[in-house]
């Protein structure tokens, strides 16, 4: 799953957009529009990790990232989610909407 949270962090690099309320908080403040332009550039590589993306881009400093309707930016994430959650749905039946929200 965290390659395909990388690849939701690429397509939001690539997009610079706060689509899908991307949000990036560093020492427990939302960084602005201008300043997400440093999160944006490099995106993470497919062969790194997010903590060292994360240390090349933000530091040592403590950072969260939010991204809410993760499951239309990456497909395979959806599909591993649905069926993580597919007793609960057995049980329940179809009676509501099912949006993933990364942290």
């Amino acid at each position: 799953m965290r390659a395909n949270i990388l690849d939701i962090i690429r397509t939001q690099c690539k997009l610079r957009t706060t689509l899908y309320g991307f949000r990036v908080y560093v020492e427990g403040t939302q960084l602005t529009a201008k300043e997400l332009n440093k999160i944006y550039e490099p995106p993470p590589r497919t062969t790194e990790s997010i903590t060292s993306w994360a240390q090349k881009t933000i530091g040592a400093k403590k950072f969260g990232i939010i991204i809410n309707r993760g499951e239309n930016l990456n497909n395979e994430l959806a599909k591993r989610m649905a069926y993580k959650i597919s007793p609960l749905l057995k049980k329940q039946g179809p009676r509501f909407w099912v949006l993933i929200l990364l942290f």
